[in-house]
Order: C-alpha cells, then structure tokens, then sequence
C-alpha cells in the first residue's frame, strides 16, 4: 500500500522528466536538420565542430559541479542548503572564467589559426550560454525541482524552434544569427530561473 503511494506521488515527477527529454531531443533533431539544410557545408561543419566542443565541455562540468552537488545534497541540512547552493553557482562563475581564459588556445588547435575576434567571441558565447543552461537544469533537477525544470524546458525549446522556423523559412544563412539568437535564448532564461531560485532560497535564509 505505501509502496504503491509512492510510486503514485512519483509519477508527476517522472512524467515531468520524459516530456522535458523528448521536447528537449525533438529540438535537437530540428537544430540538425535545419542547420544542415540551410547552412553552407563549410558552416555547417565548423557547427558541429562547436556543438562537439560545447558537448565536451558540458560532460567536464557536469563531473566537476553538477554531479557532486547531486551526490552531496542529500547530506545537507536545510540551514545549509542555501550556503551549498551559492558555493554550487560561485564554483560555476570560477569554470566559466576558467572556460573563457583558455578559449583562445580552444579556438586555435580546433577551428582557426588565424584568430578571427569575432568568430571566436561567438563561438565561446555559444558554449558558455549553453553551458550555463544545462547547469541550471541539472541544479533543478538535483533538487528534484522536475517541474520547474519542464516549464525551464519548454520555454526554452519554444524559443530555439521559433528560432529555427525563422531561419528555415527566411533561409538565413549567417552563422552570427543563430549564434546570437540561441546564445540569447539560452542566457536569458537561464538567469530568469536563476534570479527566481536565488529570491527562494534568500527567503528561506531571512525566516
């Protein structure tokens, strides 16, 4: 009986998470086919190189922040929850500076030895906004925050395939569009939820 009520007030939590996956894996899909049906072949492949890049990137985070705060938070007390969440954002703040201070080594031995300025600085927007993103899910989805983290979710996929529908229709094949617009995209939702997770836990802190 109790083991067949937990599994009942589980199951919003675990249908949270496969509607986030699969609008999450439906945008990836259109990102690919777009891209490779618009974009020259030359951009395309200096894209995937970066998606590559970001996806290293990411899996290097996720191993050092987001999975020990994972792993770790079940020990936390709750006074303490708030100090072991903004030590979490300020270890977060130190590998985006980190990120940003080897981007010109980055860029050389994979994309351009010519250091293109602004390629480079859209190229290292993309993966620290993307980056960013991910870490406010899987923040979310460590404190079992699952549906928060499908509204995050689903308010960012809607931007990217708006995004997407823009470029496709338009046929806009400037790469500095869709580095921008998604780096956008993904940076402003991210602080939104950010700001609104910080004002929590600064109001369980007062009382």
């Amino acid at each position: 009986m109790n083991l067949s009520l937990k599994k009942s007030k589980e199951f919003p939590k675990l249908f949270s998470v496969l509607l986030d996956q699969f609008f999450m894996s439906i945008t990836t899909l259109l990102i690919s086919v777009i891209l490779a049906r618009v974009f020259d072949k030359t951009d395309y492949a200096d894209l995937v190189l970066l998606f590559s890049v970001a996806l290293f990137t990411l899996g290097f985070q996720s191993a050092l922040i987001s999975r020990p705060y994972a792993i770790n938070l079940n020990d936390i007390t709750d006074p303490e929850s708030t100090s072991f969440y903004n030590f979490n954002v300020l270890f977060k703040l130190l590998f985006t500076f980190l990120l940003v201070s080897v981007a010109p080594v980055i860029y050389y031995l994979f994309f351009d030895e010519t250091y293109d300025l602004k390629k480079m600085g859209l190229f290292l927007l993309y993966v620290v906004a993307h980056t960013t993103f991910y870490f406010v899910r899987e923040t979310m989805l460590s404190e079992r925050k699952t549906k928060q983290n499908l509204y995050y979710g689903l308010s960012c996929a809607f931007g990217l395939i708006a995004t997407l529908i823009v470029i496709f229709y338009f046929k806009i094949k400037e790469v500095t569009f869709f580095l921008v617009s998604f780096s956008s995209i993904y940076l402003l939702v991210s602080f939104f939820i950010l700001f609104l997770t910080g004002a929590e836990y600064l109001s369980k802190y007062k009382t």
